[in-house]
Order: structure tokens, then sequence, then C-alpha cells
């Protein structure tokens, strides 16, 4: 068992790992931005249902943060990305998409 000491150290080095390496945060801490942002987020993943956190700070004027779940894309391994609609994007993110380079 931990005691309360090495709890705070073994958080603190958490803390650290997530903001200093390339460890990625999960559904725990989008649910605690949730709660500190008081903002709904709402995670989209290829094949499965639409994850909703932070539902209780839902308003009519308030658009939720999108995140979309990727659970093997590239290097990367499991990670969220942030996303926005479609309709969202500006002009000006349709001319910068149009000049990415091609993979083929």
């Amino acid at each position: 068992d931990l005691d309360e000491d090495d709890l705070e150290t073994s958080f603190e080095q958490y803390c650290q790992d997530i903001r200093d390496t390339a460890a990625w945060g999960g559904q725990t801490e989008l649910n605690a931005l949730a709660h500190v942002l008081q903002h709904h987020i709402k995670v989209y993943a290829a094949g499965l249902p639409v994850v909703v956190m932070g539902q209780q700070y839902q308003g009519e004027r308030q658009e939720p943060l999108a995140v979309c779940y990727l659970r093997h894309a590239f290097a990367l391994g499991e990670h969220y990305n942030s996303v926005v609609p479609a309709e969202a994007a500006s002009s000006d993110d349709e001319a910068a998409f149009e000049q990415i380079p091609s993979s083929s």
C-alpha cells in the first residue's frame, strides 16, 4: 500500500511524465479536463458510439470540445487529437490543405 507521501510523489511523477515525455493522457485525463474547464467534451472513434464527458456542462450556447480517439495512427500508438466540424473549416484552412503535397 502507498502512504500519502508515496501517493503524492507518484502523482507528481505521473504529471511530469505526461508533460515531459511521449506518454499520452486517456479518458481519465479528458474527464478531469472537462471538470476543470467546466466544458463538455465529445470523443469520436471509428466504429464506437460517441462518448460525452462533462455532460453537466452542456448548454445551448456552448459547443462541445471535440476529440477523436485514434487507436492505430502512424507510429504514435493510441492517442487523442482535437477536431473541428468540417463546416467550421475556413477558406484559409482549405487553402492550407490544398498546399499539402500528396504522398503518392
